[in-house]
């Protein structure tokens, strides 16, 4: 700048005569230019190149010199910087630059007149003077404003090297006809140029909407991929602030009793942020109008003036961020890196990706509660009996030789007294703060859960000796020793512990807990506080020894049989399709349940046999109702310890023996079976996607990590769990959960099925929701295939609501 001041100093004692008339003109012409070059594609401005224009007038008046170059370049600089916005050091840098630029093409024709050059050869000097002066002089400037290095910045400017020789060159054309025939012929030229000027403007702005259409499509599938609340956030800051080019982003979402979750950008990484006092009014006015609020270099209302002052910026957008038909949150952006102020268009810009991040927010809440209402339980905020479950064997592979992994359960003792005397609600309470004196008796490491009803268990991890044991149940205990203040009553609590430990009981969660609830019935058999498993103390160990032996034999000697229950279209009754279910009859006992067998298979290895055998008769049975005219899908449950590395072959085999195309067979896994080793797990179940046969995943919403696996995995159907679904008309928690789940699974383009509906009032529920399909005891029981034929041929859609 003080470079600038002294060649303007000097240009006003030196210079005999300036043409006034034709920097007026130029002038204009000037102004066209930087319109027309801030619409550029470029990331540098090109304006200062239009200079020469100015520059040649001064240098072919004929009584201009150099100085008189400098003075009219410098005086056009500070104009159009002026109307540019500039901060002050690069307006000062501009007039520095636009001086010394114009001063050398001026030089330069001077000196190649002087030495008798033809003229239009001096003038294509000047030019190229200019543009070489021009680069020299920016190339450094860019480089220490942005940080970059000479390299970077070259790169970036070597494209628009063309355009600075062809502004000075169009320059010193100007400046040639200015001299012959003076201004009346620049003003000619000016008019195809002007007319040139609006054609290509309207080019540029119809490449720039289509620029930001390309922009918000990026935007919105970088979010896509984002389903929890921290990748949103984390998306949104940096696609914002680059997009923008914005030094401030903000996003600041409205919590509980009016207070701000606020998180900020630093080093390129989300963080949660103070929501100062001078920056709450930006956000609150947003929030509570719902209209964007602009601060632009000084203009706006004085209240946010003042604000947005205090904040330190000078140029502030901010853009409500909606959710479920509400303002719940503020997008703000400030100050450009380069100092301009932000537009109309940028306004705009920011609107359109605030109502993206606004459906990316909700969706990633969504995922939220259903990660946490699939993982803890509803009443006390403990984890539930899927997560407890999957902690323990977690526990259980991370446990070095010489530790011991404690499980305890532990039964509230004469609880239904409680809800029977007092009602269910103080039943509640109590076992909330039970929940919570819990959690302040065990260590951090521990895991407490409520398995249901008053049952609670605990995993006490890392102990050395048994010893260690006894001190941790005594703790749990004395979680029980003080009364529980439940509305004017103080109600005494007493439990009954049992612990299993491992390796001692069991190495696996459903083995230590099932052994941890026998050491538990055996104390409260005795009435005493606590005790450790005993194999005496286990009454099923003899008809679990027996089963075991006997199933080895069963299919062979024809006890097993496959059973089908029907699953309807919610939207119209018909029938679709078909859930095979496995079923053990013995001669001596009769029916053993699954819940039994199906265990003690995976226990035993014999699971693989089983799911084979069953996966053959399922699809035998498919393949003859289709050549009967049925068009229905066989649906079969896998366990995944069958998922073995041949089961896609023994499938692909299975089907084209039976003739069954692979899109009528649905396979299910339950979700938690999948953490056992979800690397392979994936693997077999891509490769089963590709032959197109359906994966379902069964009991949805019970396991330990299935939100998390979900987009990875090869889905196509989601079935809810029946758990929910069985009291979902009279529990709260239970609808809110297969609602959610539906709006999830349909939002990813996944069929949902739900299992468990007994009742017209649940049918009508789940099809307004607009769950796929449904299967349970409305429509009828597991039934084998010929009670299944003459069920179905008897079956009527306009029936369907009369309980069979």
């Amino acid at each position: 700048m003080a470079c600038a001041l002294v060649v303007l100093a000097l240009g006003f004692l030196t210079t005999s005569r300036i043409d006034l008339t034709a920097v007026a003109v130029f002038s204009g012409l000037l102004i066209w230019a930087e319109n027309a070059a801030v619409l550029l594609p470029t990331s540098l401005t090109l304006s200062p190149s239009f200079m020469v224009v100015v520059a040649s007038l001064a240098a072919f008046n004929g009584h201009g010199s150099v100085l008189g170059a400098g003075l009219v370049g410098a005086c056009g600089g500070l104009a159009l910087d002026k109307l540019r916005r500039q901060r002050f050091w690069n307006v000062g840098f501009n007039c520095a630059q636009y001086v010394v630029s114009g001063a050398a093409a001026g030089f330069v024709e001077m000196a190649l007149r002087s030495l008798g050059w033809p003229t239009p050869t001096a003038l294509i000097a000047a030019g190229v003077a200019f543009a070489a002066v021009n680069i020299v002089l920016v190339l450094p400037a860019v480089a220490l404003e942005t940080g970059s290095g000479a390299g970077a910045v070259w790169a970036e400017m070597y494209p628009v090297l063309p355009n600075y020789l062809a502004f000075g060159l169009l320059g010193a054309l100007i400046g040639l006809l200015y001299t012959r025939f003076g201004a009346l012929s620049v003003v000619v030229l000016a008019m195809p140029l002007v007319i040139a000027r609006s054609f290509f403007a309207a080019f540029l702005r119809l490449r720039q909407a289509y620029r930001r259409l390309e922009v918000v499509y990026g935007f919105t599938r970088n979010l896509g991929g984002s389903l929890d609340v921290d990748a949103v956030v984390g998306t949104t800051l940096s696609e914002v602030q680059r997009l923008l080019e914005a030094s401030r982003v903000d996003l600041a979402v409205a919590a509980a009793e009016g207070t701000l979750t606020c998180w900020s950008l630093v080093d390129g990484a989300p963080v949660h942020s103070n929501v100062a006092s001078h920056r709450r009014p930006l956000l609150d006015s947003v929030l509570r109008s719902g209209e964007p609020l602009v601060v632009r270099d000084g203009a706006g209302e004085p209240a946010l003036l003042e604000a947005a002052a205090a904040a330190g910026f000078r140029n502030v957008m901010a853009v409500p961020v909606g959710g479920e038909g509400r303002v719940v949150g503020t997008l703000l952006v400030a100050d450009r890196e380069d100092g301009t102020p932000f537009e109309a268009e940028d306004l705009q810009l920011l609107g359109t990706l605030a109502n993206h991040v606004g459906v990316a927010f909700h969706n990633g809440q969504l995922v939220e509660q259903l990660r946490q209402e699939s993982t803890h339980d509803a009443l006390t905020g403990l984890a539930n009996r899927s997560s407890f479950l999957a902690s323990v064997d977690a526990a259980v592979q991370a446990s070095e030789a010489d530790r011991i992994t404690a499980v305890m359960l532990m039964d509230i003792d004469r609880f239904t007294e409680v809800n029977d005397t007092l009602g269910h609600q103080s039943g509640d309470l109590l076992l909330r703060e039970i929940g919570i004196r819990l959690a302040q008796q065990v260590d951090d490491d521990a895991v407490i859960a409520r398995l249901g009803g008053d049952e609670f268990a605990v995993l006490v991890p890392n102990l050395v000796a048994e010893a260690d044991v006894e001190l941790a149940v005594t703790r749990v205990l004395m979680a029980l020793d003080r009364p529980f203040p439940i509305g004017d009553l103080n109600l005494e609590a007493a439990g009954s512990i049992g612990v299993a430990v491992c390796p001692d009981h069991g190495t696996d969660a459903v083995t230590l807990l099932q052994r941890a609830d026998v050491a538990m019935y055996s104390t409260k058999g005795r009435g005493a506080g606590w005790a450790l498993y005993h194999p005496d103390q286990d009454v099923h160990t003899t008809r679990r020894l027996m089963l075991a032996a006997d199933l080895r034999h069963a299919t062979d000697n024809g006890e097993m049989a496959v059973y089908y229950q029907p699953k309807a279209a919610l939207g119209d009754g018909r029938i679709v399709g078909v859930e095979a279910l496995l079923r053990w009859c013995k001669p001596d006992i009769g029916f053993v349940p699954p819940d039994e067998f199906i265990p003690l298979a995976e226990h035993t290895g014999l699971i693989r046999s089983l799911t084979r055998w069953t996966l053959a008769a399922a699809i035998h049975q498919c393949g003859t109702w289709a050549r009967q005219g049925l068009d229905l899908t066989m649906a079969v449950n896998l366990s995944a310890r069958a998922l073995g590395d041949e089961l896609p072959e023994q499938v692909a085999e299975l089907l084209r023996g039976a003739v069954v195309p692979p899109s009528s067979l649905v396979l299910e896994i339950t979700e938690i079976r999948l953490m056992a080793d979800p690397v392979r797990s994936i693997g077999i179940l891509e490769r089963l996607s590709a032959m197109g046969v359906t994966v379902s995943i069964n009991d949805f919403g019970t396991g330990y990590s299935s939100l998390s696996y979900l987009k990875r995995l090869p889905v196509n159907e989601v079935k809810v769990d029946k758990s929910f679904v069985l009291q979902m008309m009279a529990n709260r928690q239970d609808a809110a959960i297969v609602r959610s789940t539906v709006d999830l699974a349909r939002n990813l383009g996944l069929r949902v099925v739900a299992e468990g509906v007994e009742d017209r009032e649940t049918w009508e529920e789940l099809a307004s929701l607009g769950c796929d399909q449904a299967q349970g005891y409305f429509l009828t029981k597991p039934i084998n295939a010929q009670a299944f034929e003459r069920w179905l041929s008897g079956y009527a859609v306009d029936t369907l609501l009369r309980v069979s």
